[in-house]
């Protein structure tokens, strides 16, 4: 079967990996006296080579289906009718909230969840500018591959605060508060991630992730509400 474009590159990858290696122990880089950063440099290339072979599997088969093309999120509460979820949710106050003030949000969910979660997207202006987890269904030092805790079977209530940050303008805001499943991606996508991230964070900082799968969390259940934000107490002027 003929290679595709990722099947080259993982060749590449193959033949340059070892004559880099044998340049590191010609240099001297690499003895028998493993230092932390010459075992680090060992682990790179060995991720280097795992990640050639994989792209050379990678080109010459069908792609790995991404989460992305197997999930599609509506802006409808997505397959509520067809697993028997219910949800419902609300925050308080619903009047007379300024910046600074505390929220309040509520929310009863029943129903299947894998690796769940429950939160709020807040938006302005069509924007995504805060959001607000309930701590309880998701870890507070979370990371891309961090799931919730929430599996199986479910029926209970739910309550989490959010502070509206001094530093938001006034007007309509919307919270949308939701219950979120966690789809993780295969093995091998989920290895070249994690692989290119430490690199991106310890060595190649120009690295584009923007182009690679990340694990998805689709939207299970949702509720739009809307509300007025006014400005910092006794910050209004008189007319």
């Amino acid at each position: 079967m003929p290679l595709k474009r990722e099947g080259w590159i993982g060749i590449a990858i193959l033949i340059v990996t070892p004559v880099l290696f044998a340049a590191l122990v010609g240099l001297g880089v690499l003895t028998n006296v493993q230092s932390a950063l010459e075992q680090i440099a060992e682990l790179v290339l060995a991720s280097m080579i795992l990640g050639g072979v994989a792209l050379v599997y990678r080109g010459r088969t069908p792609a790995i289906q991404t989460v992305s093309e197997t999930i599609t999120v509506s802006d409808e509460i997505a397959n509520q009718e067809f697993h028997g979820i219910e949800f419902d949710a609300e925050f308080s106050p619903k009047k007379g909230l300024h910046v600074g003030d505390l929220v309040t949000f509520n929310a009863r969910f029943k129903g299947m969840l894998a690796n769940g979660h429950i939160g709020t997207e807040i938006r302005f202006q069509d924007r995504i500018v805060a959001g607000a987890l309930d701590y309880t269904t998701f870890p507070r030092n979370a990371n891309v591959f961090s799931k919730g805790k929430l599996n199986g079977f479910v029926d209970r209530r739910f309550e989490w605060k959010w502070v509206i940050p001094d530093t938001f303008l006034s007007g309509k805001y919307e919270f949308h508060i939701r219950a979120h499943d966690y789809v993780p991606l295969p093995r091998i996508v989920a290895f070249r991630l994690k692989s290119l991230l430490w690199l991106k964070s310890h060595m190649i900082s120009s690295i584009d992730l923007s182009k690679l799968s990340y694990p998805e969390r689709p939207i299970i259940a949702r509720k739009v509400e809307s509300v007025i934000v006014s400005g910092k107490y006794g910050a209004i002027t008189n007319g």
